[in-house]
């Protein structure tokens, strides 16, 4: 006896169809724009180089006192000054920022300026110190001296 062919398997069910399902409310009404969110195309209010002048402005006033505080202190400057061209625009927030980067690297482009220029005028004298230093070795009697008369050379 033969067998008779095999039935192939029912297929599965359909899939459910979309729309509300039984048991889920209905989802919450939208919430529109979100605040603080410009429309598209629109450019929110930067504060970058206010920011960039005020920390470069900060990094620079202890910096000036050994030499190399004007380089932040100008790079404060000139941001600074970007960033009130921005403001003045619109296109940045604050005017707060970079007013006080400009004030902070002008001071400590200034303290450097004059530091390097005391330096520079007193080369001679320092160089003397550290030879007549060199000279008196461990003898601290000797090394008052050599202090004693760089003093009296720089006294204005």
């Amino acid at each position: 006896m033969t067998t008779p062919p095999e039935m192939p398997p029912p297929p599965p069910p359909p899939p459910p169809a979309y729309g509300a399902q039984p048991g889920y409310a209905m989802p919450p009404p939208g919430y529109g724009a979100q605040p603080g969110y410009g429309q598209y195309g629109q450019q929110q209010p930067r504060n970058g180089m206010g920011i960039a002048s005020l920390v470069l402005g900060l990094i620079a006033l202890p910096f000036a006192f050994i030499l190399v505080g004007v380089i932040p202190g100008v790079l404060a400057i000139v941001l600074g000054i970007v960033g009130l061209k921005r403001a003045g625009r619109g296109e940045a927030s604050s005017r707060v920022l970079p007013v006080v980067g400009i004030v902070a690297g002008v001071l400590a482009s200034l303290v450097a300026v004059v530091m390097i220029a005391f330096v520079a005028s007193h080369t001679d004298e320092i160089g003397d110190l550290a030879q007549c230093l060199e000279e008196a070795g461990q003898v601290q009697e000797a090394r008052d001296a050599c202090n004693r008369r760089y003093e009296e050379d720089t006294r204005l």
